[in-house]
This record gives structure tokens, C-alpha cells and sequence, in this order.
């Protein structure tokens, strides 16, 4: 009786030794991960972040870039046929990150309307789904690195590393949180951060003042405001899928629809 109770005692330390063992292997698995991603991805989004400065502020000072914006949307609808990221339809092939680069650049330089966030994410998210296809990494762990990658591209830009990881979680699959990435998300981000600010890139801020205090009118104020704002963000969304319709059915060229877009 009594070695029964002895090996099973063994039996429960044993596997608990393996799975701490195992945690441990992980943990420092996604560590190391998250250190690559972080450095890598934050030094391309750093100078990503620097050339879109110097591009918009070129552009602020001097009147005439606006005028290339058509030559501009072709060029870069060139670019995406020549290496085939068009035909191949997959925004996180490594190809696509310079194209990404390149092209949001360009678009500010030449004044047209084009956000740092997506890019952000797609470029983080092309270059860590490439560090993964190069580990071998099977389809869960490259799913987890390609949020690693999201998150360091973004917090590198904004500065913004909690928010950047929520989001990169969030991106992938809507609705769906994939908790065991929390860790090395915040890690990438964290890292990502650091890397931007050791190359002097600021972090993005804004200044709130003249806040209320907190009241039924305001409250009233605040739910009227919210309405409106979803009103807009759905008008705009229709515009957004509304827009590529119109333009398709004006010319089937992709390049005159750049060029007459711009």
C-alpha cells in the first residue's frame, strides 16, 4: 500500500516537473521571438515613421507635390503588378512590405488620403509572418508571431504598446481574442517602442484640455455625439465600398483608375 502512494506521488511530481518544464521551454521560446520580432519590426517602423514625416513635411512647405498624385497612384498600382502582389491576393507575403513602405510614402508625399495604422499592422505583420515561415513555425505559433509583428509595427509608429497588442489580437480574427498571445504581443510592442525611441522617434500625442465634468447634459451631449459618429462612420464605409464600383465601371484600366482617382 504504502508504495503504491509513493509511486503515485512520484508519478504527480513527475508530471508536474514536465508540464512547469515545458511552460518554461515556451515561455522562453516566445521570449526570444519576441525580441527578433521587436527589433526587427521596430527598426522598419521606425524609419517608416521617419520617411512619412519627412514626406509630409516636404509636401507642407512646398505647394507643387499635390499636382504628381495621379502620377503617383500609378506608379504604385505599377509596382503591385510588377512583382505580382495583385495576382497572388495575400497582403502578408515579405513582398509586400517595401510595396506597403514604398507606397504610403509616396501617397504622402504627394498629398493623398492615407492612414500610417493599416500599414502599420500590414507591414509588421508581413515581415513577422516571414520570420515564421523561416523558423518553420507550425500554423498556431505563425498566427501568434504574425500578432507579435502587428503589434511591434504599431506601437513603433504611435508609441502606444498595450494598445497596439489589444489591437493586433483583435485584428486577426474579429471577435475572437487569442489570450495566449497576450505575452509576447506586450513583449514585441514593449520592445518595438524602445527600439523607436533609442532613433529618437516620438511617440504620437495629443493634448486634451477644457474637459467637462461629468453631468446629465454632457451625458446627453455624449450619447447624441456617438450616435452621430456611428452615422458617419457608416456613411463612410459606403462610400468606401461604393467608391471602387464606380470607378470600375468608368474605366477597366487599373492605372487610369489610379491616375483619374488622384
Amino acid at each position: 500500500m504504502l508504495k503504491k502512494h509513493v509511486d503515485a506521488f512520484k508519478a504527480y511530481v513527475t508530471g508536474h516537473v514536465t508540464h512547469w518544464r515545458e511552460y518554461g521551454v515556451t515561455l522562453l521560446k516566445w521570449v526570444l521571438f519576441a525580441l527578433l520580432v521587436g527589433v526587427a519590426v521596430g527598426l522598419a517602423g521606425s524609419l517608416f515613421h521617419m520617411c512619412i514625416d519627412r514626406a509630409t513635411a516636404f509636401r507642407e512647405s512646398h505647394g507643387w507635390p499635390v499636382f504628381l498624385l495621379p502620377a503617383a497612384g500609378v506608379i504604385i498600382v505599377a509596382a503591385y503588378y510588377v512583382t505580382g502582389a495583385v495576382r497572388e491576393g495575400r497582403i502578408l507575403r515579405i513582398r509586400t512590405a517595401p510595396l506597403i513602405f514604398f507606397g504610403t510614402v509616396l501617397t504622402h508625399f504627394a498629398g493623398g488620403s492615407a492612414g500610417r495604422e493599416g500599414a502599420a499592422l500590414q507591414l509588421g505583420g508581413s515581415m513577422s509572418n516571414f520570420i515564421g515561415r523561416l523558423l518553420r513555425l507550425d500554423e498556431k505559433d505563425d498566427r501568434i508571431i504574425t500578432m507579435c509583428g502587428m503589434a511591434a509595427g504599431f506601437s513603433a509608429l504611435f508609441g502606444t504598446p498595450l494598445a497596439a497588442a489589444i489591437m493586433a489580437m483583435e485584428v486577426v480574427s474579429v471577435g475572437v481574442m487569442y489570450y495566449s498571445a497576450i505575452v509576447p504581443c506586450v513583449l514585441s510592442a514593449l520592445i518595438a517602442q524602445q527600439v523607436a525611441l533609442m532613433l529618437g522617434v516620438a511617440p504620437t500625442a495629443f493634448r486634451v484640455e477644457g474637459v467637462p465634468e461629468l453631468s446629465p447634459v454632457v451625458l446627453v451631449q455624449l450619447v447624441g455625439l456617438g450616435i452621430l459618429f456611428a452615422l458617419v462612420a457608416i456613411l463612410f464605409c459606403a462610400v468606401m465600398h461604393t467608391a471602387p464600383k464606380f470607378y470600375e465601371r468608368l474605366t477597366g484600366n487599373p492605372y487610369l483608375r489610379a491616375a483619374v482617382g488622384g
